[in-house]
């Protein structure tokens, strides 16, 4: 579960690329599911959550906010292994615009997650990446993932880390303490 202001965070970076096809890992609570979907109301998101009583929560979460207005109803839930569950359903994807990776937090999930889904990437995309010093697993993780070519600039803010692809952007690597 992310602090209000990270959720805020989440929810502005995806805003501003304009994101209709998001893909969250790790839905959690539903919480961040909720700050991605209200980001685009008219876009999709794909939550996935390998335990189904943590899913039961984020439904009824976010079924809670769709009743009071605040959601619509462009959320899709997906339980199960994300090692089986992410390729099936990359396969019905054509681009990304925005994945939040907040599932496995080890370097071989989370490389596989990301270069399973870096060949979707929109023009805009955007990568979020949580929990990037959570351990030297994630460090080693984060460095691969912000070298890569593709990655055209990366934020490193301690708890969260955002790469952006667009070829229209110069490149860099910019390292901010973002205090709660």
């Amino acid at each position: 579960l992310k602090s209000a202001r990270y959720a805020q965070l989440i929810h502005r970076v995806v805003h501003d690329v304009k994101a209709t096809t998001m893909v969250e890992l790790g839905t959690s609570l539903g919480i961040t599911t909720a700050y991605l979907a209200a980001s685009n109301k008219r876009g999709r998101i794909l939550t996935f959550e390998g335990c189904p009583q943590t899913m039961n929560i984020a439904k009824r979460v976010n079924q809670t906010l769709r009743k009071s207005g605040v959601l619509s109803d462009n959320i899709t839930y997906i339980v199960g292994n994300i090692d089986e569950t992410l390729p099936k359903a990359l396969q019905q994807i054509d681009r990304l615009d925005a994945v939040f990776f907040d599932a496995n937090h080890t370097k071989k999930a989370t490389l596989n997650y990301f270069y399973q889904c870096l060949p979707k990437i929109s023009e805009n995309a955007v990568f979020i990446f949580d929990d990037i010093h959570h351990s030297q697993q994630m460090e080693e993780a984060w460095e691969e993932i912000k070298n890569q070519e593709a990655c055209r600039v990366a934020f490193d803010l301690y708890q969260l880390g955002i790469i952006y692809f667009s070829p229209k952007v110069q490149r860099g690597y910019y390292r901010y303490l973002f205090k709660n």
